[in-house]
């Protein structure tokens, strides 16, 4: 199976795509570069999946697998990330500016790494979000304040 059929059956449905993969399965699948843009993606289960620079601006991925999913370099403008499972995701370079988060302080599950961060392009609601995840600590309160870089410079 080539990997135009399966991202022509995921754009029809997580339902066709899965009769082709059932969520089961563990081969090894490279849909890189696919533009799932705008695609009703609820539920699917893209475990172990190769998804590097995908389009999946406006998509709705809410209770998608991406466990040990390779996302580097994917854009997620204006998509649903709600309680989305991103155990070991690799999301180097990944932009989830604009995206919707929702869940990763109940249902959804992230793991905190450094290459989570790394070349990761976050807005600034974003990382709000995130910090008061974090914030629901009884211990500890972290004071923050997001701004702007200064051009040119990296920290």
């Amino acid at each position: 199976m080539d990997k135009e059929q399966f991202v022509t059956a995921l754009r029809t449905s997580v339902a066709e795509f899965e009769k082709l993969r059932p969520p089961t399965s563990r081969d090894a699948l490279d849909m890189s570069g696919a533009d799932l843009s705008g695609c009703d993606l609820r539920g699917v289960q893209l475990r172990e999946v190769t998804l590097q620079e995908v389009n999946f601006e406006g998509a709705d991925l809410t209770g998608a697998n991406l466990t040990h999913s390779k996302l580097q370099g994917a854009r997620f403008k204006g998509a649903k990330l709600i309680n989305v499972n991103m155990h070991e995701t690799e999301l180097e370079g990944a932009d989830l500016r604009g995206a919707v988060l929702g869940g990763f302080d109940d249902a959804s599950r992230m793991c905190l790494r450094a290459c989570n961060f790394q070349g990761v392009r976050w807005g600034k609601e974003e990382l709000e979000y995130f910090l008061g995840v974090l914030n629901k600590n009884e211990e500890w309160e972290i004071k923050y304040q997001v701004v702007p870089r200064a051009k040119g410079k990296r920290g």
